[in-house]
């Protein structure tokens, strides 16, 4: 069995081919300019957790801008503030010695430079070593990466 196969094309066919597809083209163009302008263009980056008193650590450590340690000003007046709940007084870099078991058994004393941040306690405690209410307390961290603290009261 044969079954013929017949298309009639004519000119109508061919303005309506034409229609279709140009109809069909404008559909895809505003389709993808809806989707272009609903996604949004770069990804806004998620807000780091900021510390309570963020502005008191940048106003501490400003004159410490340019410098680059491997402890960072901001990162060791964030550290005494979780020691020791207060104000900022002051933060300077000094040199502080420490004592530290040396594997023959010896005390080994070294200098070590750190940042000194002093700190007003909003809890005032007192002292029975020093026979005096402590008010103010000096946290040290070393600059470098090293596992020594450093903690004195000053007033």
């Amino acid at each position: 069995m044969h079954f013929p196969l017949v298309l009639f094309y004519d000119e109508s066919m061919s303005k309506r081919l034409v229609i279709g597809v140009s109809i069909l083209t404008i559909f895809i163009v505003l389709v993808a300019i809806f989707l272009a302008d609903s996604r949004p263009l770069s990804q806004t980056p998620t807000p780091q957790p900021q510390h309570p008193q963020q502005q008191e650590i940048d106003q501490a450590c400003r004159d410490f801008e340019a410098m680059e340690h491997p402890v960072s000003c901001q990162e060791a007046v964030t550290f005494a503030l979780e020691q020791a709940q207060g104000t900022v007084q002051n933060v300077s870099i000094g040199n502080v010695t420490t004592s530290t078991p040396a594997s023959s058994g010896d005390i080994e004393i070294q200098a070590v430079e750190m940042w000194l941040v002093d700190i007003r306690l909003a809890n005032p405690y007192f002292d029975e070593e020093f026979n005096k209410e402590i008010s103010v307390i000096q946290i040290g961290t070393p600059l470098e990466n090293q596992n020594v603290q450093y903690q004195k009261p000053l007033e």
